[in-house]
């Protein structure tokens, strides 16, 4: 576990892309990265097609080898941990050839063990979807149940979740923005400019939710 003060000084690392579009194949590599240090939230687009949309949203470009490698040695510099949700973060480096080691961690096994009823609801859901034999079964089971269980188990300590909350929606909203990424930013849909918009925001309260919990549940308790 970690000390107070180690989660007070943590990088909240989220990466957003797309999920893998057969089962068991390999994910796409992810479309950004957005991380909280100390109440500030940036983000750095690694998909060099939307460069364009990082210059017009505060952010910045960095190939993924290029960023991973920076955030995992400013970590140690600073003597920062990376906090993350699940292990999909740490196999990104892990991927990269720049395992976090004790660089990282992983907020998910803590939080699971705190809140199984948020997790075993889940599972019901999954369940539930995949018992359904219609389109229409398919869609009477809740997206919040499916999806974004650490924003759910941070709602439940106070976080406010706004209704635009994107709950299952981060893979089609990154479709659509793929869909007009030849052209410039300034030429693309509004409809595109208000997803990226919202794509950033829902990365944001990831982050936050984060936070929420990392001071719950990674901090050592004394005996």
């Amino acid at each position: 576990m970690l000390t107070k003060q180690q989660v007070e000084r943590a990088i909240y690392l989220d990466f957003e892309g797309r999920a893998s579009s057969k089962r068991g194949a390999a994910a796409p590599d992810a479309t950004f990265a957005g991380f909280t240090q100390e109440g500030k939230h940036s983000f750095v687009v690694l998909d060099e097609r939307f460069k364009g949309a990082a210059d017009a949203k505060g952010g910045s470009f960095e190939p993924l080898a290029e960023f991973a490698a920076r955030l995992i040695d400013r970590a140690r510099e600073e003597e920062r941990i990376i906090i993350h949700w699940s292990s999909r973060e740490a196999q990104v480096f892990e991927d990269q050839e720049l395992p976090l080691g004790h660089a990282g961690f992983d907020l998910l096994g803590p939080t699971k063990k705190a809140m199984r009823h948020v997790f075993r609801d889940h599972r019901e859901a999954q369940k539930e979807l995949k018992r359904a034999s219609s389109k229409t079964a398919r869609k009477k089971v809740s997206v919040r149940r499916l999806y974004g269980q650490c924003v759910r188990c941070a709602e439940e300590h106070g976080r406010e979740v706004p209704s635009s909350y994107g709950w299952g929606k981060v893979g089609q909203w990154i479709r659509d923005c793929e869909a007009q990424a030849g052209r410039a930013y300034s030429d693309c849909s509004p409809g595109v400019k208000k997803k990226w918009s919202k794509l950033l925001s829902h990365n944001r309260l990831d982050c936050r939710a984060m936070e929420i919990l990392a001071r719950q549940y990674a901090v050592a308790r004394r005996p």
